[in-house]
C-alpha cells in the first residue's frame, strides 16, 4: 500500500504558492505514486512482448521498441501531453478533476500519453472535443478531421533514426486504420509495431 505524506508550506511574503498550484502539483506527485502500484490488468513496459515477433526475448524485444520510440513522440507534438490536455480541456470549459492528474503517471509508465484525454470527462462528447484538439495540436489533422498521413510519414522520417526504420513506419502510416472518434493509440501502436518488425540485431559482442 502506497503511503501518502501531506506537507504543510508557510506562506511568507517573499514566497507566496497558488494554492491551485500546489493541488495540481500534488495530484501529479499522487499520479506517479499510484504509477508504482498499478490496478488489475497493468502489463509492465519492460516486460511486455506482445508487439515484437514471436520467439523474441524480452531483453531482445526492449532493444527494438527502444529504436522506435520515435514514433510516439511524433503524436506528443510541440506541447507535453499534459499540459496539451488541460489547455483543450479549458477550451472545452470544463477543468480536469482529481481522477486526471491521478492517472498520469500510470499513463506514463504504459507509454500511452495519449490516452490522458480520456480521464478528463465522463461525457463522451467533452472526451471527443478534447481527443479532436490535442490531436489537431500535433499538426497531424487534416482540415477535414482525419490523420493528416503526409505530415506523419513526413515526421517519422525525421523522428526515426535509420533509413530502414524510417521507410518501415512512413509505409504503415499509409496503409494503418484511420483513427477512430479521434484516439490515435491504435494507429500509433500500428506503426510502431511495423518499425518493430524492421530492426534488424545483430549478435551480442562481449568485450
Amino acid at each position: 500500500m502506497a503511503t501518502f505524506h501531506v506537507f504543510v508550506i508557510r506562506e511568507s511574503p517573499a514566497f507566496a504558492m497558488n494554492s491551485s498550484l500546489i493541488f495540481v502539483l500534488g495530484l501529479m506527485v499522487v499520479g506517479v505514486s499510484y504509477a508504482a502500484f498499478p490496478g488489475p490488468g497493468f502489463v509492465n513496459p519492460w516486460v511486455d512482448t506482445s508487439r515484437c515477433p514471436p520467439g523474441d526475448t524480452i531483453p531482445m524485444c526492449q532493444l527494438k521498441k527502444s529504436k522506435c520510440t520515435g514514433v510516439r513522440k511524433v503524436f506528443q507534438g510541440a506541447v507535453s501531453p499534459v499540459g496539451a490536455v488541460v489547455k483543450c480541456a479549458n477550451a472545452t470549459g470544463v477543468m480536469p478533476g482529481p481522477d486526471f492528474f491521478l492517472s498520469i503517471g500510470l499513463a506514463f509508465a504504459k507509454g500511452n500519453s495519449e490516452m490522458l484525454a480520456d480521464q478528463v470527462s465522463t461525457d463522451p462528447s467533452v472526451t471527443m472535443a478534447i481527443r479532436q484538439c490535442t490531436l489537431n495540436a500535433t499538426g497531424l489533422l487534416s482540415p477535414d478531421n482525419t490523420i493528416d498521413r503526409f505530415a506523419v510519414a513526413t515526421a517519422l522520417n525525421a523522428s526515426l533514426s535509420t533509413p530502414a526504420l524510417s521507410a518501415a513506419a512512413m509505409e504503415a502510416a499509409f496503409s494503418c486504420p484511420e483513427p477512430e472518434d479521434f484516439q490515435p493509440t491504435k494507429y500509433i501502436n500500428c506503426i510502431t509495431s511495423a518499425c518493430i518488425s524492421s530492426v534488424t540485431v545483430g549478435p551480442a559482442k562481449f568485450f
